[in-house]
């Protein structure tokens, strides 16, 4: 594994041992900030896509019915159902990153051309696809990082990764907002397009520790 677990016994300096030994890697370091990458890209597309399909057009919106916000959300958030069995069974045949990298390029690719889309069909389309993979992506990544360290700490390892991720993460919605205004509606998707982009770069270039498969 990357990360040793403490061999102090059991206490507080046997956590705050392992806690130093994990943000001294950079392995988890980057880990860290592919996490909260994603679950930023996630978010953004999570609170915008049903505010921008009922926007008016005026406003930088889609001008779309309630319906199509009822489905657009509903597919982003909920299609992931039935890709994760597939993702998850793939990745541990073949490894996190294979499916992770080019699953994240999907997903910020897409979300870019959301900005660009005139049809409610195509776009609905793209949401679709999109939310086959964006949810199913953190779990991944979450066995991701557990692939890297010893039995024994993994819950301190998730407490670290999900915290740090959840203080960072409080910031992304003003930026949301900044975007919003600065460059309209649309440009969220820009922006969320940076945030599943991002990662996946990172993750190439990141030397993890491949998941044993039989």
């Amino acid at each position: 594994s990357v990360v040793k677990s403490s061999t102090e016994t059991n206490g507080l300096g046997y956590h705050l041992s392992n806690a130093k030994g994990l943000l001294s890697n950079p392995v988890i370091l980057a880990l860290i900030a592919i996490v909260f990458l994603r679950q930023t890209g996630f978010n953004a597309l999570e609170a915008w896509v049903p505010y921008y399909l009922t926007a008016d057009e005026s406003e930088g919106g889609f001008g779309a019915n309630a319906l199509s916000q009822g489905i657009g959300l509903g597919i982003v958030t909920s299609l992931g159902f039935f890709m994760a069995p597939v993702l998850g069974f793939l990745s541990d045949k073949i490894g996190r990153k294979p499916i992770l990298v080019p699953s994240m390029l999907i997903v910020g690719i897409l979300s870019f051309l959301i900005m660009y889309m005139t049809s409610i069909v195509f776009l609905l389309l793209i949401l679709g696809v999109i939310g086959l993979f964006s949810y199913t992506l953190g779990q991944l990544l979450q066995a991701l990082v557990l692939d890297q360290v010893d039995t024994g700490i993994e819950g301190t390892t998730m407490g670290l990764v999900l915290g740090i991720n959840q203080l960072l993460g409080s910031f992304s919605p003003l930026i949301a907002i900044w975007v919003s205004q600065t460059w309209g509606l649309s440009g969220v998707f820009g922006f969320a397009s940076i945030l599943w982009l991002a990662p996946a770069v990172v993750l190439f270039l990141t030397p993890v520790k491949k998941v044993n498969s039989n």
